[in-house]
């Protein structure tokens, strides 16, 4: 009932409760905006519920609403469909995020990553260099192009951008060499 959704307390527990009584009632926006405020009481973010997200609602806008902006939350949206064998989930999720959250570099690496996981390099590419522009500092950005020229077997370029990235960014952290 709507009281229910009102009367969950501001708990991770309350807002999953709220988030799945929404559901019930077809709330879906609502729905969503209990999913997230569950989720951005927990690291890591769990699987499951990534799973009961993607169930619950219907359209990868809602989907979207429901992923925090926290990196590790929407790497863990795409990785989990990822190791479900599910590449086209994980990359309607990643694109929506992407659009989501233009401003965290870790929606568009997950676009990267979907995409390739799909059998897409070249819009992965396009995503890539989409990330260059909106963050040349960022090894990530570069490493993502990289990965994407890799798989189109364009390995001078690959290697090229590897290379030049190392002349703009002033540190690399050691997990990405």
């Amino acid at each position: 009932s709507n009281r229910a959704i009102t009367l969950a307390p501001a708990a991770p527990s309350g807002h999953l409760a709220r988030a799945r009584a929404a559901t019930v009632l077809g709330k879906y926006t609502e729905a969503a905006q209990g999913f997230s405020g569950a989720l951005s009481g927990l690291r890591p973010v769990p699987a499951e519920l990534v799973n009961e997200i993607m169930a619950s609602l219907p359209s990868d806008e809602l989907r979207a609403r429901a992923i925090p902006s926290r990196p590790d939350a929407i790497r863990t949206a795409a990785v989990t469909l990822l190791q479900q064998g599910r590449p086209t989930a994980a990359m309607a999720i990643a694109t929506a995020l992407q659009s989501r959250y233009p401003n965290v570099p870790a929606s568009h690496a997950e676009a990267v990553r979907s995409s390739l996981a799909n059998g897409q390099p070249l819009l992965a590419e396009l995503y890539a260099r989409h990330m260059i522009d909106a963050f040349p500092k960022n090894p990530l950005s570069h490493l993502s192009l990289a990965r994407a020229l890799r798989a189109q077997r364009k390995l001078p370029q690959a290697v090229k951008t590897l290379s030049d990235a190392l002349k703009t960014i002033d540190t690399v952290p050691l997990r990405l060499l």
